[in-house]
């Protein structure tokens, strides 16, 4: 394949003689796996990226095209695909090995190093060195591990860097070590992998299946890029050290326009050739192989007891993953009735409903009912099948998917039609070969499902679910054996867990619920203390942790509900939500460094993210929720059967009966289940017609459950936002915050000098970013100022450092002066009537709190340090920014909230303006022309000079669009900064009072502007139009003269734009270009000007007109007229 190299991947000064000797080595040499288990990926610089990203989708092209004209028959190296194949394995190592011991800086010449070297044929010689790294042995990472100084794990960080969030709470929290493989452990680990069938036979598949056409994975790319975006990333790597990502993000990686994807074509037609078993079959074995890691399930009592992980190979992964994401409902519609786990929505919780339901008919007894002879009639039998993965048979499996889904088998047979290579590593290094000959390989998404449909070949030969087990088995042996083990293990009065559900009595049920919160504090204090940085641990918290909550609060209701207490919908009470409350009390004392919290807090931070908040979930007003809906989709489920996407699958007789009576049942689920459906029907839209005849069955049996679960949400919302005004119309009270305890039963050893307690400074180890909204300004001082370090001293002095450092950093610390009495100020007695309810109206409309724990952490940008990340927290929390009392250079005392920052005039807000004035500006320009705002991103214009011929060197906006629907009009856009709004007496007059604030800047009315209020203090957007005309007008204005640059005012004010300013210092001349530099250039206005009647508004020259205006001369106004031309009507906001 000398032309391919030539054509694709040959730089024209380079000769094929490199490359012939790389192809022949790949060609007959098998690939080993790498010492190393991580990648520099998410380090290199964009150029970088971008050669990469192209380099490896030509290596693609090539494999595709190698794969397409190689011979079957020839085994010459110039006439297969071998080399290719192999080499797409190995690329992302090749380039993306991590370097020994070098600095950041020399990454991206090594990695520049390494593609030109490849590009020049040296892939023999990069795959040597790879395989020379020398990296920690497992042993070494243990001892490293278990030193109390070493830091938390890196691969948990790096999975959260990498939007990898779950993992990162896995690898934190896990009570599961990693197993060093010495001689019993790896006798164990191989034992885990049969190496014959139940028949005592091995059943390879002797001519395996394959899709010439390559259309076995018969996907529109439209549709792929749905199943790609939903692989998750900062996953592990492979056997050859090739993750998921670079593969999954060339697939997805855009042009400039955003519409367009260069590189979809070629990862789908590689995920065909690998899903028409079109991989040379000297390559299956490579692709085959699968890197195990085992861990220890009951560390440190059984040290033999392991759980083992595969990783396959990133082509293998991820066609797995969209094979079975795209035919998940041909598998649902198989399994059921017999599996709901399997491409079911919410299929796990009828599954427990059906069961909680059959228990309380024929199982649960009271004493009472046991003493007048009404025993159980049903024993519930749970069998957990032990190592059922590598248990299962392919050849009953490969029967299964000829029958039913034969578009798959040449699928199956490239991942299972011989034995699969297994790879582990050795405690010194060392790497040791696991045969699987049996089963199906760990880590392959389409393992479960193919394990699935074996299992279920065994449920239907037991007969119809409900009836007992022991009538469908042989008099003996195997019917003496069950009842043996029985005997043997016993059996459970109390109750059992389903599906990670406790299932039972309801004292059996609050016991395992004090085992979930014990479990859930010692999972939070795990990542709390074990991740240095703040606002890492707090996404983990409420992504991972509280999430938790919802699958678990039906149990808690069946426990603790109570008719005679229940007070409505978003009230719910029990000691798992008060103990869950105070956990969230306490994580957000950390995280904002507070000894003690105000009451107010837990409802600001559980505000939805669709109305502005932190969207950490409420168990209390989020209980009857979590009840209804699930349990109103088990009812569908059994009256109407289960939609899938193609069909609807109705259940068997047996467990519609189930389901049948829940209208007038006395079992506890289905009565409670009544009580909090009216209770919530108030609050849900139901048709008048349906509302006068049967509201609850139109809720339960018609109600969207979308439309149900976001009404609910908003109005939990809502009931916060009144919980909230009853907070701001009285005095909040203080209460003081018990630390979060140390994680002392964590596997790592954990010490007070290891992870600092909540007071004590944290230093970050992600990028510093600036901020970009006017709520992360003011940074916090501690209470003992004696033990912080310099550079968090210099960062507590606030604005001047932020907005223009001063030369000598030794005068910051006379910026401001404590009051003698500072050392008695009681700061809690700050927290007066009114202090938040003028900042109330401000924080339940900004979006800052939303994109505190929203924002994706694989944009560096949006990873903040500790110091920008507490005061955003505080800020949106309406938390106390400083503890100690201080006198601002302006000779007023500085409020606790900072607030005074943004009103004194001895501080620049320059740095925060510019920095609103570049966010809005980049997300006009990424958006504008996606919502036909604008024809093209060069129609955002940022600070143009040229607006106003009249005015050329005038800038008078922050940023300018030039419309696409008004042709025209320019829209100028003016950020200014806003102060606080003064405290009113009632929440509607402080409403009114914010709007005022806001809109007094605001030049179009504030019923037609296309902005909200931001967090007080905050920014506002000065709107402006910027009209055209043919001819000047006679003169300036009769009254004020020329217009001014600084002219805000609307004519709604009833004050013409060119009116005097009213400043203090303005002066006689008022319209005279100010001296000295400023942000805008300045000229001289002209001799002679228009009249300017609306909000900065200009006239033009007939002369020239710009040429994207000039359309605008055939449908303008007569000059003769003298007026100013309105523009049409804004379009609706996209």
């Amino acid at each position: 394949f000398f032309e391919l190299v030539r054509e694709l991947l040959l730089p024209q000064h380079i000769t094929i003689t490199a490359w012939s000797k790389s192809l022949q080595y790949f060609h007959s040499h098998s690939l080993r796996s790498p010492p190393i288990r991580s990648l520099i990926y998410d380090k290199i610089s964009k150029s970088n990226t971008a050669n990469f990203n192209g380099i490896y989708a030509t290596l693609l092209q090539a494999t595709i095209l190698s794969t397409l004209k190689s011979s079957t028959e020839s085994t010459d190296w110039n006439s297969t695909g071998i080399p290719f194949h192999r080499l797409a394995l190995i690329f992302p190592a090749l380039i993306l090995a991590p370097l020994e011991k070098v600095r950041e800086d020399s990454i991206n010449s090594r990695v520049h190093d390494r593609l030109q070297r490849f590009l020049a044929g040296d892939a023999e010689q990069l795959y040597a060195e790879l395989q020379s790294i020398k990296s920690l042995t497992p042993a070494e990472k243990r001892a490293r591990a278990d030193d109390a100084s070493s830091p938390p794990s890196a691969a948990a960080q790096s999975a959260a860097d990498n939007g990898n969030i779950g993992g990162c709470c896995r690898l934190i929290t896990t009570d599961e070590p990693i197993a060093l493989l010495y001689p019993p452990q790896f006798s164990k680990a191989k034992g885990l992998y049969p190496q014959e069938g139940a028949d005592g036979t091995i059943h390879f598949v002797s001519k395996p299946d394959t899709n010439k056409d390559g259309t076995a994975l018969d996907i529109p790319e439209k549709n792929l890029l749905r199943f790609l975006r939903a692989v998750k990333t900062g996953k592990g790597s492979g056997p050859f050290c090739d993750p998921t990502d670079p593969l999954r993000n060339l697939a997805l990686l855009t042009d400039g326009s955003g519409r367009n994807y260069p590189y979809l074509s070629t990862v789908h037609s590689y995920l065909q050739i690998v899903a028409s078993n079109l991989v040379p079959s000297e390559v299956l074995e490579e692709l085959r192989t699968v890197y195990l890691i085992c861990l220890h399930k009951k560390w440190p009592d059984d040290p033999l007891a392991l759980r083992p992980i595969g990783i396959g190979t990133s082509p293998r992964r991820i066609t797995a993953a969209v094979a079975a994401s795209c035919d998940q409902h041909l598998f649902a519609e198989h399994l059921l009735p017999h599996n709901f786990g399997i491409g079911v929505n919410g299929g796990a919780q009828f599954a427990f409903h059906a069961i909680l339901s059959e228990c309380h008919r024929h199982v649960f007894r009271t004493k009472k009912q046991l003493r007048r002879g009404k025993l159980p009639t049903r024993v519930l039998l749970s069998l957990d099948l032990v190592n059922m993965f590598n248990r299962m048979s392919r050849s009953k499996c490969r029967q299964v998917i000829a029958a039913h889904f034969a578009h798959l088998l040449p699928l199956f047979d490239c991942l299972n039609g011989s034995a699969t290579k297994v790879v582990v590593t050795l405690p010194d290094g060392t790497t040791e070969e696991i045969w699987q000959v049996e089963g199906f390989a760990q880590g392959c998404p389409l393992s479960g499902i193919f394990a699935a449909l074996v299992l279920g070949e065994i449920l239907r030969q037991l007969g119809i679910i409900g009836k007992s087990i022991l009538d469908y088995l042989p008099p003996s042996p195997l019917r003496s054996e069950l009842q043996d083990v029985l005997e043997e293990y016993g059996e459970e009065t109390d109750g059992l867990q389903i599906l990670g559900i406790p299932v039972g009595s309801p004292t059996f049920m609050q016991r395992f619920l004090s085992k979930f919160y014990a479990k859930l504090q010692k999972d939070t204090s795990s990542v709390i203390h074990g991740l240095p940085n703040i606002q890492k641990a707090a996404q983990v918290f409420s992504k991972c942790i509280l999430q938790r909550l919802p699958f678990q609060l039906t149990a808690d209701v069946l426990s603790s509900f109570d008719a005679d207490s229940f007070t409505g919908p978003h009230s719910w009470k029990s000691d798992l939500t008060d103990r869950v409350d105070s956990v969230t009390r306490q994580v957000l004392a950390h995280l904002a460094k507070m000894p003690a919290l105000p009451d107010y807090t837990t409802h600001l931070a559980s505000l939805p993210e669709s109305v502005n908040g932190m969207g950490l979930f409420d168990s209390r007003k989020s209980a009857v929720s979590s009840f209804i809906v699930p349990l109103s989709r088990s009812i569908r489920y059994a009256t109407k059967g289960m939609e899938l996407k193609h069909k609807t699958v109705l259940l068997t007789p047996y467990l519609q009966r189930i389901f049948s009576n829940w209208r007038k049942s006395q079992q506890p689920m289905f009565s409670t289940f009544r009580t909090f459906v009216n209770s919530a029907i108030p609050l849900i839209s139901i048709p008048p017609s349906m509302r006068a005849a049967d509201p609850v069955d139109f809720l339960v049996l018609h109600k969207s459950l979308p439309g149900l679960q976001r009404q609910l949400s908003i109005s939990a919302a809502d009931a916060t936002k009144t919980a909230l005004t009853q907070y701001a119309e009285s005095f909040v009270s203080v209460r003081k915050v018990e630390p979060l305890p140390l994680p002392l039963n964590h596997t790592k050893p954990t010490t007070p000098a290891q992870h600092p307690a909540p007071a004590t400074h944290l230093t970050s180890t992600a990028p510093r970013s600036t901020p970009s909204s006017p709520t992360i300004l003011c940074l916090p001082c501690s209470q003992d100022q004696s033990s912080i370090p310099d550079a968090t001293k210099i960062l507590m002095m606030m604005t001047p450092l932020l907005y223009s450092p001063p030369d000598d950093l030794s005068q910051l610390d006379r910026s401001f002066s404590a009051p003698a009495d500072s050392d008695g100020w009681r700061w809690t007695d700050e927290f007066t009537k009114g202090m938040l309810q003028k900042a109330l109206p401000s924080l339940t409309r900004s979006a800052t709190a939303s994109a505190l724990l929203s924002a994706p952490r694989t944009l560096s940008h949006n990873r903040m340090n500790n110091e920008v990340f507490r005061v955003s927290l505080q800020r949106a929390l309406r938390l106390p920014v400083h503890l100690r009392r201080q006198v601002c250079p302006c000779g007023k005392t500085i409020d606790l909230f900072g607030d005074h920052y943004f009103e004194c005039q001895k501080f620049s807000k320059l740095w925060l303006h510019n920095r609103v004035r570049d966010a809005l500006y980049v997300v006009f320009r990424t958006l504008g022309h996606l919502t036909g705002l604008v024809s093209t991103k060069d129609d955002v214009l940022h600070e143009a000079p040229n607006l106003s011929p009249a005015f050329p060197s005038k800038r008078p906006g922050d940023f300018a669009l030039r419309l696409l629907d008004h042709l025209l009009t320019i829209c100028a856009v003016d950020v200014t900064m806003t102060g606080t709004p003064p405290a009113m007496d009632t929440p509607k007059d402080q409403e009114l009072a914010a709007l005022a604030t806001w809109s007094s800047l605001i030049s179009t009315p504030p019923e037609r502007s296309l902005s909200q209020p931001r967090s007080a203090p905050g920014a506002a957007l000065a709107l402006s139009s910027i009209t055209f005309f043919t001819e000047p007008l006679a003169g300036p204005c009769a009254t004020h003269g020329t217009p001014s640059r600084r002219a805000k005012a609307a004519t709604s004010h009833g004050r013409c734009a060119n009116a005097p300013s009213r400043r203090k210092d303005a002066s006689a001349a008022p319209f005279a270009p100010p001296t000295g530099s400023g942000r805008r250039n300045t000229a001289p206005a002209p001799t002679a000007a228009p009249t300017v009647t609306g909000p900065r508004r200009t006239g033009l020259p007939s002369t020239s007109p710009p040429p994207w205006r000039r359309r605008w001369q055939r449908t303008s106004a007569p000059p003769s007229t003298r007026t100013l031309m309105r523009p049409p009507p804004p379009p609706p906001t996209p």
